[in-house]
């Protein structure tokens, strides 16, 4: 998968408060928390992000624990 002319950033961050999600639904439709127990198990989201995505190597960087 090529993604010419394409800059892409991933950032890793950890919740200051009750962990709440408030969403803006003008910027995003969903959201929720998952443990590392669900994605690894296959019971968390439906469909990942591809592999070859930012968004996917933090997902199983996060999973193998790399991050707390």
């Amino acid at each position: 998968m090529a993604l010419p002319q394409s800059l892409m950033l991933g950032f890793v961050a950890r919740s200051a408060g009750d962990d709440e999600l408030v969403l803006d639904p003008t910027e995003i439709e969903e959201a929720r928390w998952f443990t590392r127990e669900e994605l690894s198990s296959g019971a968390g989201p439906a469909a990942l992000p591809p592999p070859v995505s930012i968004a996917r190597h933090i997902i199983d960087r996060w999973v193998a624990g790399e991050f707390s």
